[in-house]
């Protein structure tokens, strides 16, 4: 959106050393992974050979690609009948849920039917209201089923319809994204197998719940954000589309707002290298121009939604920062404390406790304790290809007869004790650990359009990751953003091992550190 001069600067360099310094981290920790106790731990084969079959089968894939000309229309026309495969296996294995998912279901058939949530679903929007523009989302489509005089089953099918075209959205806004990255159509094709791959085949799309809802958001704003139209109204446009669509993903999932915050640290360092200022400040008034249009927009669906909050009831940001540094839990979801932050009547009482209860606990791991502690968190949220499916809580309640062969393949595949649940995990863990370290390659990459924004995003994730409560599943809204770096990564590798082979697919100048 904002043109750039060229050259690496100051906070190009330091996002370097940081992202390098942080994916270093991670992956050193998931190499040692099989021997350190973590929250929702998995068992996995050696995360050293996974590391090296997934980034052999990626070097496999670079050299068949590497002259290959991939049409513009290919990676669409893949992602339509991937689609139509995805809505069919979803159809197959879905089942109900309990949980958050299973309680936002609840409410939206209530509130459809005109019945207000009452007792302890009630108290559950006054908790969590973040969980309100989805449940309104969801009850429209309860609305829907009952004027066409459909059961229940139907409102389903629609949830899980639009989830599938939401992936699908995703994918190619990945695809256009790496492309807007590395300049190089056959790479991001490449990277578009790997999105199909570890998030297409995800079974998280058939939960009914903020996860698959925001995974479009933060391709889509960061594609948005890294979008240079020729003509001034559609820059206009992209622009407004940042801050209307950072608002609408916050209110799904909070931490979609992670990019737009990235973008506003980097905007006074890059506003004193832009030629146009004037640009510059009318791009920034458009972003907020359309946050505050999001923001008008949830007004309205929060005065339809059927019911009032409480907002003395609301857990805080205290109270995820208490329960991240739960050491005993681990950091992750802790029954005691929430009846602790419960325990009191007010929003002010509750966060001054939270608070002090946050600054016991550090206190009392102490330095050394509190490295152990984000270790075991940072292991929770990254050590698992899967997102952590089926380490909730009260996953399955529910599921539905369907005697075909089909659909018993893929129960086998995707149910916890499966005849092929070890070799599904085993296999998205390969590719996950290879597009890990694909994304530590981004650091040495040559710098591209929204590069340093991408990694800034990423990192203030994990920053979330540390200080808050951490669910392996919350970094599945973000795994296109690591595919993209991903993508800068296969660049460095194709320049490692064919130098002499450029591919010659989409190559195209792109600005360097363009915004």
């Amino acid at each position: 959106m904002l043109e750039q001069r060229k050259g690496i600067s100051m906070e190009s360099s330091l996002l370097r050393i940081l992202w390098s310094a942080m994916m270093s981290l991670v992956l050193l920790l998931l190499l040692f992974s099989p021997w350190i106790r973590y929250a929702c731990k998995k068992e996995f084969l050696n995360p050293a050979l996974l590391s090296i079959l997934g980034l052999s089968g990626v070097l496999l894939l670079l050299r068949i690609l590497r002259t290959a000309t991939i049409p513009r229309f290919l990676p669409l026309l893949i992602g339509l009948l991937f689609l139509l495969l995805q809505l069919y296996m979803v159809r197959l294995y879905f089942f109900r849920t309990d949980w958050d998912s299973g309680a936002v279901t609840d409410a939206a058939e209530m509130l459809a039917n005109g019945i207000a949530p009452s007792g302890k679903l009630a108290e559950y929007y006054s908790n969590y209201p973040n969980n309100i523009l989805i449940t309104w989302i969801y009850k429209q489509v309860f609305r829907l089923s009952i004027v066409l005089g459909q059961a229940r089953p139907f409102a389903f099918a629609i949830i899980l319809g639009i989830q599938c075209l939401l992936s699908f959205c995703s994918g190619i806004l990945t695809f256009s994204l790496c492309e807007c990255v590395t300049g190089d159509r056959s790479l991001s094709f490449l990277v578009y197998i790997l999105f199909l791959l570890l998030i297409g085949f995800s079974p998280w799309v058939s939960i009914p719940y903020s996860d698959s809802m925001g995974l479009v958001f933060p391709v889509l704003i960061l594609r948005l954000y890294t979008a240079s139209p020729s003509r001034r109204w559609l820059n206009g446009l992209c622009c407004f589309g940042v801050g209307f669509f950072s608002l609408i993903g916050y209110q799904i999932k909070p931490t979609i707002l992670i990019p737009l915050l990235s973008a506003l640290l980097l905007f006074p360092v890059r506003l004193l290298r832009c030629p146009d200022r004037r640009r510059a400040w009318r791009c920034a008034a458009l972003v907020l121009a359309g946050f505050f249009c999001g923001l008008f927009l949830f007004s309205i669906i929060k005065a339809d939604f059927g019911f009032e909050s409480d907002p003395e009831r609301r857990l805080g940001v205290a109270h995820f920062l208490a329960m991240g540094h739960n050491e005993e839990e681990m950091g992750i979801w802790s029954s005691e404390d929430v009846q602790f932050s419960e325990s009191f009547a007010t929003a002010a009482e509750r966060d001054a406790a939270d608070l002090q209860l946050a600054k016991a606990r550090i206190r009392e791991m102490g330095p050394i304790g509190l490295a152990k502690h984000y270790a075991r968190k940072l292991l929770t949220c990254f050590q698992d290809g899967t997102f952590a499916w089926w380490q909730e809580g009260e996953f399955c309640i529910k599921v539905y007869e369907n005697n075909s062969p089909a659909a018993g393949f893929l129960r086998n595949v995707y149910y916890r004790g499966g005849a092929y649940y070890q070799a599904f995990s085993n296999f998205e863990q390969t590719i996950w650990l290879a597009v890990l370290w694909l994304a530590l390659g981004s650091a040495i990459a040559p710098r591209r359009d929204g590069t340093a924004v991408i990694q800034l995003s990423l990192l203030g994730m994990m920053l979330y990751c540390l200080l808050f409560e951490v669910r392996a599943r919350y970094l599945y809204v973000f795994a296109p953003l690591y595919l993209v770096l991903a993508a800068s990564g296969l660049c460095v590798l194709r320049n490692r091992f064919f130098r002499n082979t450029p591919s010659e697919a989409g190559q195209r100048t792109i600005a360097s550190e363009g915004a």
